[in-house]
């Protein structure tokens, strides 16, 4: 039974007055335009929160997350089922509901007293479970909803969270949830979780570390704070009146992560401190006893647990705020929800040296020992830590953490995977936490669109427009030249494979929208046929069998012809079907056969795009597959290189044979990377590193952990580490090794990388072995200098323009270059302008794609006397030319 709330105040408390003072608080209202709002800003997408505590219970992350996640979309809050036994003693509490506030994005579900909550035998457990989100959700429909999400708090129900037909399935960890104080491998419940949901959430770094890897799907969003409710004044409350100053205060739950030992010695040493706790107390034993312990004391108070709108008024009066947690495997996973209240209250606030206060070290302060702890508080409690300079600078970093921002940014990574064509809406109408005076400004930044590798964006089939796709007529109107339809072939697409697959997203989607019929076509060496995708447009698979070229022997050359006349049927068949003209094969390795033999049997036009190991490797191969590398050379009709030593390797194993080579530089999205956005804040002021990448060995990620440990560079620095791949271990525990771990962030795979640049000063690459990696082109949209081993963008450019050149191989020499390059941050930001303005001018997507098409245009038109036959492409370039509207190429 879903109840609305149909009252003006939020249940939080027992009293009236409270009611009325969080009906007053600005941070708890929803405004988009200059009123209140008065429905969801996508009232069509709703979402079951399934969080295992009730709506009026103390407030905690989620209810915060929630209740504002309702001016986006419809919300259900789940309050947990009645025990099983109430039903037989007539004893159901009752739940009033009537003093939450009304919010038409919001109600709460409260489960019939006949489905209660039931732990034997666990298919009733399921059962019932699932009818509450049934039920749940079937409120939704019946509010409009044609999109629903399940935002799951909890790893308990995972074995049965797929049981009801959600559209999208959302995993939020906020804490630890092991909570053992040892380190513990990730639950099965969740890893299930992790690799099942769409989208997961994390609040802390360390989580992020531990748990980012699962699912690329994976954003770090950390705990934020009511801003305004904590930054304005209020009066002093009655009960916190007698206490004496000065008053060194904890506003939370008392659990048994705190350092109780820590505070009994603090208490004891300075008897004329008042220490006083705000909050519930845990049931465990040892917190009871430790607590009867200090009770005894008389310069200890506990005034227990608070509704939410009140401890604003207890931070503000305290003279320090302290967060003493234990130091164990369980708190370096944990991110307070008080750190930001503390610091919106302006207080002087100390906490314990954990993984996310590190962060903010420079207005928290971080003591290591008892004996430092009584040092920072006394000096913490004098005027010169409490000046007006001081708390504006705590409060300017609370204000960057507002909930409104956060939770906005969740709202637009939801939207951006369930609904990308309606995020100019939420840019243009809703960008919460900026400034009044910056709103104008805010409503025309792009909240750039997901890449093409979003699954969600695909399956949408929504595509953005456009630039310059076409060429201009006389009169300046664009003309689509009259090609296609085009087939684009890739070896791979998930997981995603160095940038052969967002090449493959990329001229998938822009030819599209250039007005080219297109399809893409995974020629994969597993069993199965030729297969359709129903979740995006035009993309297909095809099970091509070529073992006999990845691994030559009787039995695989059997199984090659066999399998592969079949697949050669349905391949024709395919192209017959759609009446493709051109056929580009992405990254030509063994798959290429199959389409070998279709250019000699039709009249389709083959072009080959080479992208780097597909031919720089080439004499580490096998014999078959160098016979046939060489053969899809000879025989396509046009070949792309991304970067001019991959032209020159092409043309050297083909021989004396000439080859139709063009050169066409890798592009980047300069409006989806961009400079930081208004909404972005960087938190963390320290110079820092980033690297990007799949941690292949040619990366060298090793490389670079040993230049960043080198004493060349400086003790303040940091290193974000971001990807997944087989070197990841060997560089973190090589990290470990040199002492250098503290300073790097392993954050794992990211589906959107852009934050991590953001926050970064320098680009580094290190592979002894690349084509023209789209790593380095995102770091220079980004405005990023780089420091990199000639590759790409760092071979076409002159050493020091955006960034410094470094060999492979020579950690010492790239820690040198770091160094030199991290000590002047006008020359890095320098460079980083340079880099900026050259991704926007020398690799533009649409100008890449404009090449494709000229290309493409070229190779259709030209005339063969009969199918199959070798016929030169006017047009084409020749070997060792260099098209002149392309950068100039450095030696690499």
């Amino acid at each position: 039974m879903l109840k609305r709330p149909d009252g003006d105040s939020l249940q939080i408390g027992p009293t009236r007055t409270v009611i009325s003072a969080l009906r007053k608080t600005p941070s708890t209202e929803g405004q988009l335009h200059s009123g209140t709002m008065e429905q969801p800003l996508f009232p069509d997408i709703g979402v079951v929160a399934h969080v295992q505590d009730a709506w009026g219970s103390c407030w905690q992350a989620r209810h915060q997350v929630l209740w504002r996640l309702s001016r986006y979309f419809r919300v259900v809050w789940m309050n947990p089922p009645h025990n099983w036994w109430d039903g037989f003693t007539h004893r159901i509490p009752t739940r009033d509901h009537s003093a939450t506030i009304s919010q038409s994005g919001f109600s709460i579900y409260d489960p019939e007293w006949w489905l209660p909550s039931i732990y034997r035998p666990n298919w009733l457990k399921a059962l019932i479970f699932r009818e509450h989100l049934r039920r749940a959700r079937r409120q939704l429909i019946r509010q409009g909803c044609t999109t629903t999400m399940l935002s799951l708090w909890r790893p308990n129900f995972a074995t049965d969270w797929s049981s009801v037909p959600f559209d999208f399935r959302c995993y939020h960890i906020d804490d630890e949830y092991s909570f053992s104080p040892v380190e513990m491998p990730i639950g099965a419940n969740e890893m299930q979780l992790l690799k099942e949901a769409n989208q997961v959430f994390v609040t802390s770094r360390a989580l992020l570390e531990k748990k980012g890897w699962v699912n690329p799907n994976t954003s770090f969003i950390p705990n934020g704070v009511a801003y305004e409710a904590f930054s304005t004044p209020q009066a002093e409350p009655l009960d916190l009146v007698p206490v004496p100053h000065p008053r060194i205060g904890y506003a939370g739950f008392l659990k048994e992560q705190l350092d109780w030992p820590l505070i009994l010695k603090l208490s004891t040493e300075h008897p004329d401190w008042s220490f006083v706790f705000v909050g519930p107390v845990s049931a465990r034993p040892a917190v009871r006893t430790m607590l009867e312990q200090l009770r005894n004391r008389k310069n200890v108070y506990f005034l227990g647990e608070k509704p939410a709108p009140l401890v604003p008024a207890y931070v503000q009066h305290f003279d320090a705020c302290v967060m003493p947690y234990r130091q164990d495997d369980y708190t370096k996973y944990i991110y307070p929800l008080k750190l930001h209240e503390y610091l919106a209250s302006g207080r002087p606030t100390v906490g314990t040296r954990i993984r996310s206060l590190e962060e903010f070290s420079d207005v928290v302060v971080l003591p290591s020992t008892p004996a430092a702890w009584s040092k920072t508080l006394e000096e913490v409690l004098t005027p010169a830590a409490n000046t007006l300079e001081l708390r504006a600078a705590r409060q300017a970093v609370a204000k960057r953490h507002d909930w409104d921002v956060q939770v906005g940014m969740m709202a637009s990574t939801l939207i951006r995977n369930i609904a990308p064509e309606r995020l100019p809406l939420l840019s243009e109408v809703f960008l919460p936490g900026l400034p009044q005076e910056k709103m104008n400004q805010a409503s025309t930044v792009r909240i750039g669109a997901p890449p093409a590798r979003d699954a969600a964006f695909a399956a949408k089939g929504t595509v953005r427009n456009a630039s310059v796709l076409v060429n201009q007529d006389a009169s300046g109107k664009g003309v689509i030249p009259a090609v296609g339809p085009v087939l684009l072939v890739s070896p791979w697409y998930r997981p995603a494979v160095g940038g052969v697959v967002e090449v493959a997203e990329r001229l998938h989607r822009t030819l599209r929208e250039a007005g080219v019929e297109t399809h893409l076509l995974i020629a994969h060496g597993e069993s199965g046929g030729l297969i359709a995708d129903q979740k995006i447009p035009n993309f297909w698979r095809l099970a091509s069998a070529s073992a006999a070229f990845d691994r030559l022997s009787f039995k695989s050359l059997i199984a090659t012809f066999l399998k592969g006349t079949l697949a050669f049927w349905r391949l024709k068949r395919f192209v017959r079907r759609y009446k493709f003209r051109t056929v580009m094969l992405l990254y030509p390795i063994s798959y290429s056969w199959l389409f070998l033999l279709l250019r000699r049997t039709t009249n389709i036009r083959l072009i080959a795009s080479l992208h780097g190991n597909d031919v720089t490797k080439f004499e580490t191969y096998g014999t078959s597959s160098q016979w046939l590398i060489r053969q899809v050379l000879c025989h396509s009709d046009a070949i792309i290189g991304c970067a001019g030593h991959i032209v020159r390797k092409a043309q050297e194993i083909a021989g004396d044979r000439p080859l139709h080579l063009t050169l066409i530089p890798n592009c980047v999205d300069s409006n989806y990377f961009c400079t930081s956005p208004p909404y972005f804040t960087r938190t963390d002021s320290r110079p820092t590193f980033v690297h990007v990448s799949n941690f292949a060995s040619k990366k060298r990620t090793v490389d670079i952990v040993e230049a960043f440990a080198d004493p060349r560079v400086p003790v303040n620095t940091r290193l974000i580490m971001v990807g997944d791949g087989p070197e990841r271990l060997a560089a973190c525990e090589r990290a470990r090794t040199l002492g250098v771990l503290d300073r790097t962030e392993f954050v794992g795979m990211q589906s959107d990388v852009r934050p991590f640049l953001w926050k970064s000063d320098v680009f580094v690459l290190a592979s002894d072995d690349e084509g023209a990696p789209l790593a380095l082109l995102e770091a220079m949209a980004c405005g990023l200098a780089w420091v990199s081993t000639p590759w790409g963008p760092a071979a076409m450019l002159p050493s020091g323009e955006c960034g410094l050149v470094v060999p492979a191989h020579a950690p010492g020499q790239i820690a040198a270059a770091m160094a030199e390059i991290i000590q002047d941050p006008e020359r890095y930001r320098a460079m980083g302008r340079r880099a900026r303005h050259r991704a926007e001018t020398d690799f533009r997507e649409d100008v890449y794609v404009q090449r494709h098409l000229d290309l493409i245009c070229v190779v259709e038109r030209s005339q063969g006397s009969h199918p199959g036959a070798r016929t030169p492409v006017a047009g084409a370039r020749k070997p060792g030319v260099v098209p002149a509207d392309t950068i100039a190429e450095e030696s690499s």
